[in-house]
């Protein structure tokens, strides 16, 4: 029993051992679950705080987590974290978190420390300090640590790049000014297990947050490169976009130059178009141009020979041609620049063609700052122009209130190139241009002088003529009238030559036109052949005319002109062919178009011509050779006007020649066709505005004769008119000029009337323009005068007049005129003839000074007593004309007087007082001329010679009055 008391108190006594080492390792075993629970709560706070810096590119949240966990969740006292700053290698405190004074917070704010000094490289991961642990060192950091952060333990825990370089410090621990709240940090505890964990984790999310704001960093510069670069992409873009604009723009301005215009219109073209193309403020061109007008205070101005100032002959002045964009109006300082005188005047001198600026305020070329200050000018570029061969012809200037580009500068001096080539083409046309008005005044003073010549020549020719031909009618002594024939055989040569020249006038002048009515043929060679067979017959040729049959009997074309050109070949071949035969031969050739083509030749057994001579006979004024002009004569006109008219109607010349034994002159024309029962359509219209004339093949028939009313100023050609129109039957009545005209056609009923054109008082043109007016629109007027140009031509007709009749007088177209125009409505009155024959019994001629009479009778061909007759009424028409041409002098009617003049002059010739003539020829010339100076002298000559003759032919006649 006591055994077993024993026993059980020794078993009781172990089990109780056993029960406390169950309780013990049950208390030890819910520390360690307690320690497990506490480090895995700890690990996911450490685990969520990892991952919430890790996630972080933020610095300050990332720091702000860090410290949370310090101070929360590891329940320290205190943290703070050190990072390096600018500059390098000094630490800075960038967060802290934990209980700190106002005072304590704002002294640890500020601190911060050199690395180097603190010997930190030793603290290099894994290394640490505790400043508990006196295994560890004291470090220098220490006692800043300690002092500074007012820290009694502590850890701290490096931040490395690549654990080689410390760039940061996290600082954590408990202060003992708490005694109660006091926790030394054991080495293997939690708290620093925690802190060595949560050390490591911030470092990598520190240098994380580093590497990507790094790399941040760099993908912002490198977004910022590529936008700059962009931007210069798409700035270069716009640049060339802009070049590309400028250069269509500029390629367009080059096309626009191309087109017509004068010199000035393409100048302002280039000025515009920099303007417009490059945004410039204004743009200019200056040319240079010697002798031009030049501003006052111009240094090579002087006194001009018309008023005003000119440049000097030798100077070279730069005038204002072209003027575009915003001050074209606001300054006048430029329009005239002397040469090197300023920027603009020196670009014309060699060596300085060009001149640029940006910055013309700063720029001592310019001198005028205010100007350019005004006008809010930057830039300048100018560029001298100068021909092939380097003279200077101006000056383009550009100005801008931007600067100008070298791009754009390029492009400017590009055009200036242009500008010049425009200059030197535009000088070379202005130059033709003028060349060719001074050949049309010249051409159109030639052409007027031949017409002038022309009247002047046909009037007295009129009388010489017209009066030979009366006298022929006359009872005549042999020798008489072997004297009046030749007289007309040589004013009928005469006429013919003045007849050539008006036609190669026309004809150089573009102005003799190819009428294209219906007519025969064979009445076109019926009147060439009666012409021929007279002249050949006189020399004892044989002449012959072929027409082919196949011809059509109308054909439409000009046939005076074809009759021209057949009339001059054969007399040609009759002049230049002593014995044989000449022969016309006409052929048809084919046809097309509804034309015939006609082959028409002239051949002859005559002196023929050298083969190398052959060219020289169509040249204006030339013959073969000088011995043809001595022997035969003529003007050397002829061949030429023939070879034109040819050309005119689309022909061609050919000459055949073998020299001694003759030549054969052929040419072909396209004649219209005109069919069976067909009208021609031109000749469908009347040519004339106020009656189509009949037919001309019928002669005026005895007792159907008309009144005719004969408008002439001159006597003579009165006296010439009357006779022929008497010989021809008609009534005759004679106004003096166009107003009497005007009158007697009010008064009495005309079936003709005959109208000179040049007339005091009143001229032609106007008469007949009054006469259409007052309602006789039926009424036939016909032009006869002296003007026998095309114009003169078109200028009766335009004026209402029917037909036109060149003087001298034809009596053969006279009667035509008389036969077309005249239908008699009215028998003839016993003594309705007007113009009696002459009165008066002087067959003794008078010997009066200044009158050469016997010379007049001789060169007129007239009797005694028509000359006698002639004086008398020069006398007595005359005897107010001094006083007349004085008052309309006065009056200031010089026209008027030119035409008194006019008339003096051609009645003076033809009575031979020649001073006379001339006297009045020189005072017309200087009164149309408007030479005041040179017409008051002739008029006071011109009265006193015309009151002598009248007085002394007043003094002669007396016994007859």
């Amino acid at each position: 029993m006591g055994n077993d008391i024993s026993k059980l108190r020794q078993d009781y006594a172990l089990l109780s051992d056993q029960i406390k080492h169950l309780l013990k390792a049950k208390h030890d075993l819910s520390q360690l679950q307690s320690k497990a629970e506490h480090q895995l709560k700890l690990y996911r706070e450490l685990y969520k705080t990892g991952g919430k810096i890790n996630a972080s590119f933020n610095l300050n949240e990332a720091c702000a987590a860090i410290l949370d966990f310090i101070i929360y969740k590891l329940n320290l006292e205190r943290c703070v974290i050190f990072l390096e700053t600018e500059p390098a290698g000094r630490f800075t405190i960038i967060a802290m978190e934990g209980y700190y004074e106002d005072d304590e917070r704002r002294a640890v704010m500020d601190l911060s420390f050199d690395v180097n000094t603190l010997e930190l490289q030793e603290l290099l991961p894994p290394n640490y300090i505790l400043f508990s642990d006196p295994e560890v060192a004291e470090l220098p950091c220490c006692d800043l640590i300690r002092d500074r952060l007012h820290l009694d333990q502590w850890a701290a825990f490096p931040f490395a790049k690549e654990n080689t370089t410390i760039f940061g410090l996290l600082v954590a621990g408990n202060s003992k000014k708490n005694d109660e709240y006091y926790s030394p940090i054991e080495k293997d505890s939690d708290v620093f297990v925690g802190l060595a964990n949560i050390a490591g984790l911030s470092n990598t999310a520190i240098n994380n947050i580093y590497s990507y704001a790094a790399l941040h960093r760099e993908h912002e510069l490198l977004e910022s490169r590529v936008r700059e670069r962009t931007a210069e992409l798409n700035e270069e873009l716009a640049v060339r976009k802009k070049t590309e604009e400028r250069i269509t723009r500029l390629s367009l301005l080059q096309q626009e130059l191309l087109g017509p215009g004068n010199l000035k219109d393409k100048l302002t073209l280039i000025t515009d178009g920099i303007v417009r193309i490059f945004d410039a403020d204004f743009a200019r061109v200056w040319i240079v141009k010697a002798g031009d007008t030049c501003a006052n205070g111009c240094v090579h101005a002087v006194p001009g020979e018309k008023g005003g100032n000119a440049c000097q002959e030798h100077a070279q002045c730069l005038h204002l041609f072209a003027d575009s964009g915003r001050n074209t109006d606001t300054d006048g300082l430029q329009e005239r620049i002397p040469a090197g005188s300023n920027t603009i005047g020196c670009l014309i001198e060699k060596g300085h063609e060009r001149f640029f600026s940006n910055s013309m305020i700063h720029d001592t070329h310019f001198c005028n700052q205010d100007w350019v200050k005004s006008l809010g000018l930057v830039a300048f570029a100018g560029y001298g122009l100068f021909s092939a061969d380097r003279e200077p012809m101006g000056v383009l200037g550009i100005f801008s209130r931007h600067a100008i580009s070298p791009q754009e500068e390029s492009h400017l001096k590009g055009i200036s190139a242009i500008t010049s080539q425009v200059i030197q083409a535009g000088l070379a046309e202005e130059a033709i241009i003028q060349a060719r008005r001074e050949a049309e005044v010249a051409t159109l003073a030639k052409g007027d002088f031949l017409a002038r010549m022309s009247h002047e020549i046909r009037t007295p020719m009129n009388a010489v003529i017209g009066l030979t031909h009366l006298a022929l009618r006359t009872e005549l002594s042999p020798k008489q009238a072997d004297y009046l024939g030749k007289i007309q055989e040589s004013s009928q040569l005469l006429l013919g030559v003045i007849n050539d020249i008006l036609d190669f006038s026309k004809i150089e002048a573009g102005k003799l036109t190819l009428e294209n009515i219906e007519f025969v043929m064979s009445d076109v060679l019926e009147r060439i052949k009666n012409v021929a067979t007279v002249k050949s017959e006189a020399k004892g040729l044989r002449i012959g005319f072929s027409l082919d049959p196949e011809i059509p009997a109308r054909l439409t074309g000009d046939p005076l002109r074809l009759g021209q050109i057949l009339v001059n070949l054969v007399d040609n071949a009759i002049k230049f062919t002593e014995k044989g035969e000449v022969v016309m031969t006409t052929s048809l050739v084919g046809y097309g178009d509804g034309k015939a083509t006609l082959r028409f030749s002239v051949r002859d057994t005559g002196i023929g011509i050298e083969k190398e001579q052959i060219d020289e006979l169509f040249q204006s004024f030339s013959q073969a050779d000088d011995t043809i002009t001595r022997r035969y004569g003529g003007t050397g006109l002829g061949l030429a006007i023939v070879r034109q008219l040819v050309e005119m109607m689309e022909g061609s010349m050919t000459v055949e020649s073998v020299p001694g034994h003759g030549s054969t002159f052929s040419f072909a024309v396209r004649l219209g066709e005109v069919a069976a029962g067909q009208q021609c359509p031109d000749c469908s219209m009347p040519r004339e505005r106020w009656r189509k004339p009949p037919q001309d093949n019928r002669k005026i028939s005895a007792g159907k004769v008309g009144r005719v009313l004969l408008v002439e100023d001159n006597i003579i050609n009165q006296q010439v008119a009357v006779e022929f129109l008497k010989q021809s039957g008609c009534v005759v009545d004679v106004a003096g000029n166009g107003l009497e005209g005007v009158m007697r056609v009010c008064d009495t009923p005309y079936d003709l009337v005959f109208m000179d054109v040049q007339m005091p008082e009143m001229d032609g043109l106007e008469a007949t323009r009054i006469i259409r007016k007052k309602g006789f629109t039926d009424l036939p007027i016909v032009a006869m005068t002296a003007h026998a140009m095309t114009r003169d031509r078109d200028q009766s007709l335009a004026a209402g007049m029917n037909d036109h009749l060149v003087k001298p007088i034809d009596p053969d177209q006279l009667e035509r005129m008389l036969v077309r125009w005249i239908t008699p409505q009215r028998g003839i009155l016993p003594g309705e003839r007007v113009s009696p024959t002459p009165e008066g019994n002087h067959d003794i001629l008078p010997g009066i000074a200044g009158l050469d009479t016997a010379a007049a009778v001789i060169r007129t061909g007239l009797p005694s007593a028509f000359y006698l007759k002639l004086l008398k009424e020069f006398a007595a028409r005359n005897a107010d004309t001094a006083l007349r041409i004085r008052n309309e002098y006065a009056a200031g009617r010089r026209d008027l007087a030119a035409k008194t003049a006019h008339c003096v002059k051609g009645v003076a010739s033809t009575i031979g007082a020649d001073e006379l003539a001339r006297t009045a020829s020189l005072l017309e010339a200087a009164l149309r001329e408007g030479d005041l100076e040179e017409a008051e002298g002739m008029l006071a000559e011109f009265c006193e010679m015309l009151g002598t003759l009248c007085a002394e032919l007043r003094a002669f006649f007396k016994d007859d009055e």
